[in-house]
């Protein structure tokens, strides 16, 4: 199957004077969390033979400051 992920950035600038300005950031990937399950083992005579023994990242989400001047 496809792999569909979505991914959301928000950011915002706050001014300080004429020269300054404050900028935050926040962003998340995968944003509805959606598994992407590996492909399952196929080695015949292999104990874990069908099972699937990984997945795809889960969502990150992160936050950021930046300070421009």
């Amino acid at each position: 199957p496809g792999i569909n992920s979505l991914d959301v950035a928000l950011m915002k600038d706050f001014q300080f004077g004429e020269r300054m300005k404050l900028q935050f950031r926040g962003e998340s990937f995968n944003i509805f969390n959606q598994a992407h399950f590996g492909v399952p083992v196929a080695t015949v005579g292999n104990p874990n033979i069908g099972q699937i023994g990984s997945a795809g990242d889960g969502r990150d989400i992160q936050f950021g400051m930046k300070a421009v001047f």
